[in-house]
């Protein structure tokens, strides 16, 4: 991978017309964006039990999820189930071993994907699409109770 892209940059060079300095000068910050926005997208998806999940909501979307011991960094709340990306900067996975979110039967999440970690929670009774989520969630982490709330419409 990493030939391909320095081919990739010496033929944007010679096509350019400019040397490394001068390319770099002109370009260097937007290919790092570009870069970053690739990898935080690709982090946000993540496949859980063989269904590719991306949390999408729309651009007006007013919502929050407050945990002790862990921060929220995205979630979305279905009909049927929660999904959460937690920030995980323990060497390991977090494993949830019990659960009290909603009425939800059944937790599953992936492996941790660089500081992220996604949870769902799925055989719930959260509401209609368009009803307020507004309820305490509390699930177990090597022994430890993690409490927080959920504020959401549901989509």
């Amino acid at each position: 991978m990493r030939n391909q892209i320095i081919l990739i940059i010496v033929l944007l060079l010679f096509l350019l017309g400019c040397n490394e300095q001068e390319f770099r000068s002109k370009y260097e910050q937007e290919i790092k964006q570009e870069v970053k926005n690739v990898v935080q997208e690709a982090v946000r998806e993540v496949l859980i039990n063989n269904e590719l999940i991306k949390i999408e909501k729309p651009n007006n979307y007013v919502g929050t999820c407050t945990l002790t011991k862990y921060k929220c960094m995205d979630f979305v709340v279905n009909e049927n189930s929660i999904t959460l990306q937690l920030e995980n900067i323990q060497e390991s996975d977090i494993i949830i071993t019990d659960h009290l979110v909603s009425d939800c039967s059944s937790a599953t999440s992936n492996h941790k994907v660089g500081n992220y970690q996604m949870f769902r929670f799925d055989a719930c009774n959260n509401g209609v699409t368009g009803s307020t989520f507004d309820q305490d969630i509390k699930f177990i982490v090597s022994g430890e109770m993690v409490t927080g709330h959920i504020k959401s419409s549901i989509s």
